[in-house]
């Protein structure tokens, strides 16, 4: 009842109007309707009725209510559930899936409720199980009495790895669980076995063990001071394609110091870098205590074991005992390797001293540390371009042989001087010297010839790439003259480079996308990029993002068409797409 005693309750009538909508069914400008109006002048006039706009919020905040209270229900109400799945393509060629549950409540009365209705990205069985066991998860649904799906082969897939991580007769113990078991056992002295047993017994039952599990039973190893044991896991979990998390990684370096065995600490950090793990501050306050203990112990040590210490201090913002580790290295007549002399140069050019970098530099060319150098200097990131040339032309004066890498910076830095010549120049040389340029190089090429109006230059030269093979033309490649036609306006081009994409079996993007939009509206040619927008998800399956809907919303303010930008607003809040601040306030005006 909206009137009690004479009174009326605006928002009770709002809400009855919402779920009227979501129950008939009904189109959001129904409220703006003149039957509707006159209806709601004679029955209530007391009611202001709603905008279609304001109708959709009030849909979402209904929405979000009734799947929170229905959260609440599965947590509270541990009955066993069943689950039907069904997936299909839409016309626009999008993959969905709907996910529905059926349960039997306290009051013996049968449920359904869909509570998941999501794209996905095939129909393939692991594709299907993901989306399953992420809607699963969401909605903390644990007792699950079978799970029901059609005859597509697909869906074997989809139920196998179902089964794998959620048993169908109750509830399975997962990692979690048995990580907790194996604490426990580890706290008592008494079950050290049960601990062990437990971890053997996880494969099984199916149940993998983690890196969190192999953490937690190798640290309990280290604080026992069983360090044998721990060696053994360690290898073990190199089999299994694993390593050690950080924090496990340094007490296991400071166990095997304290144990006299700084050997295996200092293997333990090579492992870490063969597996390309970077040791964190942590481990390398570890690694640092083991160098203490050897240097005390009168134990001697290579220049290896210096190479990662002095990089520990480095990433530990400790220039200073790194300066002096490395004055150490040359009093103890250890020969300083390539990688370190480039640890120092790139830290001290972080740390801005620039006298000691370029002194740094001369003594390694002048002692032939080595023949290349792959360091990034900190002028081409201070806007020092001119300066990050000079040590490039000094390196090829002595004849350093340079890598991709260095060579891709210098180049970005004569584009950003407008010497884009200079820049073709460098990779000449690198091509004589065998170094191939890569796709970035390639593209900071074509930015730097668009940058300086080299349309016809930039298009010959990405014809060059393509047809003798350069470098890999890829999306990014593409997306990079895709772009930079846009600057100039030949959408016809741009279009060109797309069905080019197309024939070579490079799928276009959203980024592709979005540059060619927003240079539509640019051209105030909104309705080509709307049209476009339309064109990409039905024919590519791509997704706008926030930033393709943004350039749409602005373009169509541009020509004062704000009905449907507001509706081009709604439309990205119905993708789920949450707009920015600037959207926000633009909506708002």
């Amino acid at each position: 009842m909206f009137w009690v005693l004479g009174v009326f309750n605006q928002d009770k009538v709002r809400k009855a109007l919402t779920r009227m909508i979501i129950v008939d069914e009904l189109p959001f400008k129904f409220v703006e309707g003149r039957g509707f109006k006159g209806f709601v002048e004679d029955a209530c006039p007391m009611f202001k009725i709603p905008s279609r706009w304001t109708v959709n919020r009030d849909i979402f905040a209904l929405y979000f209510e009734e799947r929170k209270n229905l959260k609440k229900f599965f947590k509270e109400n541990t009955q066993r559930m069943s689950i039907t799945t069904d997936t299909w393509t839409s016309v626009q060629r999008i993959n969905y899936m709907c996910i529905t549950a059926h349960f039997i409540d306290a009051e013996c009365k049968l449920h359904k409720k869909i509570i998941s209705f999501v794209p996905i990205q095939s129909h393939k069985g692991e594709s299907i199980a993901k989306a399953l066991e992420i809607c699963l998860l969401d909605w903390g649904v644990k007792n699950i009495v079978t799970i029901t799906v059609d005859n597509a082969s697909s869906n074997d897939v989809a139920v196998g790895l179902m089964k794998k991580n959620k048993g169908l007769g109750g509830i399975v113990a997962n990692v979690i669980t048995n990580i907790s078991l194996i604490c426990g056992f580890w706290d008592d002295v008494c079950h050290w076995d049960d601990a062990i047993k437990t971890f053997k017994a996880m494969k099984t039952i199916g149940v993998s063990p983690d890196v969190v599990t192999y953490n937690t039973l190798l640290n309990s190893y280290c604080k026992k001071l069983v360090m044998h044991q721990a060696l053994i896991l360690f290898k073990d979990m190199t089999k299994e394609a694993m390593l050690l998390q950080l924090w496990s990684l340094h007490d296991h370096v400071g166990r095997l110091v304290s144990r006299g065995r700084p050997g295996d600490a200092r293997d333990l950090l090579a492992s870490m870098m063969a597996h390309k793990r970077d040791p964190n501050e942590r481990t390398y306050l570890g690694a640092l205590t083991a160098f203490l203990f050897v240097d005390n112990s009168k134990i001697s040590h290579d220049i290896y074991m210096y190479t990662i210490l002095i990089e520990g201090a480095c990433k530990s913002n400790r220039i200073s005992l790194a300066k002096d580790m490395f004055e150490e290295v040359g009093v103890k007549g250890l020969k300083c390797n390539l990688h370190l002399y480039n640890i120092m140069i790139d830290n001290f050019n972080q740390a801005g001293m620039t006298t000691k970098t370029n002194a740094l530099f001369v003594k390694m060319v002048k002692v032939g540390a080595g023949r290349t150098v792959c360091v990034h200097y900190r002028d081409a990131y201070t806007k020092g371009y001119s300066r990050c040339v000079e040590l490039f032309k000094a390196m090829a004066t002595l004849n350093i042989l340079v890598d991709v890498y260095t060579t891709g910076i210098v180049i970005k830095c004569t584009c950003h001087l407008s010497c884009t010549c200079a820049g073709f120049a460098i990779a000449s040389y690198d091509i004589k010297c065998g170094v191939v340029p890569n796709t970035v190089t390639c593209g900071t090429l074509l930015n730097g010839l668009m940058s300086e109006d080299g349309r016809e230059e930039a298009e010959n030269f990405f014809i060059k790439l393509i047809k003798h093979q350069l470098c890999e033309a890829n999306e990014v490649l593409f997306n990079t003259m895709i772009n930079g036609v846009c600057i100039f306006d030949p959408h016809d081009v741009a279009f060109d480079l797309i069905r080019m994409m197309d024939k070579r079996g490079v799928k276009p993007t959203v980024v592709t996308f979005t540059t060619l939009i927003d240079g539509l509206c640019n051209d105030l040619m909104v309705d080509q990029a709307v049209l476009l927008l339309r064109y990409i998800s039905c024919q590519y399956g791509v997704s706008p993002n926030e930033f393709t809907y943004n350039f749409l919303i602005c373009g169509l303010f541009a020509v004062s068409r704000r009905e449907d930008a507001l509706r081009m607003f709604l439309e990205m809040q119905c993708n789920g797409i949450e707009p920015t601040n600037a959207m926000v306030s633009r909506n708002r005006c």
